[in-house]
Formats: structure tokens, C-alpha cells, sequence
């Protein structure tokens, strides 16, 4: 009985607890909860809780067609104004087992999450390339606890600071979004710094086109034919290194540090 444990929404007759989680762009999945013990962690860095998990009985929308086995929910429980149960995260750091800390790497192929905060040798296995990638490593602090919100300071595309007459109400760090999301008080000088910034010199294979009024489009010639016949990966990999080659990074400036983002990645 999961509610002997944690909090619950709702019970049917069958004394079962019922959950409810509903999203912005209108998928939603109910069900009831039950108890396992669950093994986070790799090696001998695993440890096990007791934890609820729901069993899905009704799906809507992206729900019915997606192909994941399920979904972990990290929202933090205090967003709410109604109790609510713990995230993994949240149990975790209640056991004392982990900090309140989490990491999140994106990459181009896979990402990582980390429970806790990350060794500092944790880049040294991989060598010098890993060992750099954990000295630009940063932490700054959860601002808002409703969705992981944190203080942006400035945006600058390349030199040039995309000036703005107040700070975002809120800026989130979101696992399950793949898109840089951006109100427009940000996007519209952005994209206005894109137009006006220059093609780096010597990029002849790439130019602006004509774009509607809020896109940005680049033409990029064919690859030259031993990249063409490398297939698939090796036409990706030319075409991010000229992106990379032809424009300014965007860097998200943070009050503890700041991000640089490829222009391959934005």
C-alpha cells in the first residue's frame, strides 16, 4: 500500500493510489502507485531505496506513440502548494547518501546525469582532453526551486552583449527539453546580432539566405567527395565544423561562471 509510505493523491475502491501528471504541450499518463526498491549509481557507488513508482493504466497524446519504457519525474516536490513525493534526487539527498547538487551534460551523442556532485578526478581517466573538460566545470546555485531556476546575467554572441532592460523572471535548466527555449526580450536582439554579425573571413562556402522574420538560415555547400563518401556521420561532422568555423559561440553568462555554446549546437 503506497500510501502507508507517501503521499497520495487519491484512492479508488480497491484502496489503490492514484497519480495524475499532466504536460504543457498536452500529454498527460494516470495510474495508481506501488513500492520497490530501486539501485541507483554504477559498481560500488550503488545504493538502494525504497521508492514509488507509478503503474500507467491511461495515456494521452505523445504518450500512446513514443517508444521509452517510462519516465523519471525530477520536478522538484516543492513546486507545488500541496504535498507531494520525492524526487530520486530528492530521496537521495534526504538519506544523506548525495548533496544537494546535480549535474547535466548535453552532448552531441549522448548526455549524462549525475546525482551529487561529480569527483574531481572524474576527467582524469579520459586523459588531458578529460581532465580540461573537468576544470571548465562550474556550480552556481538553484535560484527558484519550482523548476530548477537559475540567475542568468548576460547573453553575448561572440563580443557582443545582447543588452537587455531587466533580467529573465526565470531561466530553468529542463532534462527533457532538446530546444533552447528563449523569451522573446532575448531572441528578437539575437537574431538582430546574427544578421548583423559578419561571416568569418575565409568561410566562402557558407552565406546567409533569405529567412522569415523570425529565422535564420545559412546555405552550406555540398562537402567535397571523400566527405560525401564517408556517409551519414562524416557529412554531419563537415557541416558542424563549418558552422563552427563560420560563426561566434553564444555564451549564456552565469553568476559562478558561463557556458559557450557552438554554433553546430545552437
Amino acid at each position: 500500500d503506497a500510501s502507508a509510505c507517501y503521499y497520495c493523491a487519491s484512492c479508488d475502491a480497491a484502496s489503490e493510489c492514484g497519480y495524475r501528471v499532466a504536460y504543457q504541450e498536452g500529454s498527460s499518463y494516470s495510474g495508481y502507485l506501488a513500492l520497490d526498491t530501486i539501485r541507483v549509481g554504477q559498481g560500488g557507488a550503488c545504493v538502494q531505496l525504497e521508492f514509488p513508482f507509478g503503474c500507467s493504466t491511461e495515456e494521452t497524446g505523445l504518450f500512446t506513440s513514443q517508444q521509452a519504457d517510462g519516465i523519471m519525474g525530477l520536478a522538484s516536490s516543492r513546486r507545488r502548494g500541496e504535498p507531494s513525493n520525492p524526487t530520486v534526487l530528492e530521496a537521495l539527498v534526504a538519506a544523506r547518501i548525495v548533496p544537494d547538487a546535480f549535474s547535466l551534460c548535453f552532448g552531441a551523442a549522448h548526455g549524462v546525469l549525475t546525482f551529487g556532485v561529480l569527483p574531481d578526478a572524474a576527467g582524469e581517466a579520459a586523459g588531458a582532453a578529460g581532465a580540461a573538460a573537468a576544470d571548465a566545470r562550474f556550480w552556481t546555485t538553484i535560484v527558484d526551486s519550482s523548476f530548477y531556476g537559475i540567475e542568468v546575467l548576460a547573453l553575448t554572441l561572440g563580443t557582443t552583449g545582447l543588452a537587455r532592460a531587466a533580467p529573465p523572471s526565470s531561466t530553468i535548466v529542463d532534462s527533457g527539453t532538446t530546444f533552447m527555449y528563449m523569451h522573446s526580450a532575448a531572441f528578437v536582439p539575437l537574431l538582430s546580432a546574427m544578421r548583423a554579425a559578419p561571416i568569418h573571413h575565409g568561410c566562402t562556402n557558407v552565406r546567409q539566405i533569405d529567412a522569415p522574420k523570425d529565422e535564420y538560415c545559412a546555405r552550406i555547400d555540398a562537402p567535397p567527395p571523400h566527405v560525401a563518401a564517408g556517409g551519414k556521420s562524416a557529412a554531419a561532422a563537415f557541416f558542424s565544423s563549418v558552422l563552427d568555423g563560420c560563426y561566434d559561440p553564444l555564451t549564456v553568462t552565469l553568476r559562478t561562471g558561463a557556458l559557450s555554446i557552438a554554433p553546430s549546437r545552437y
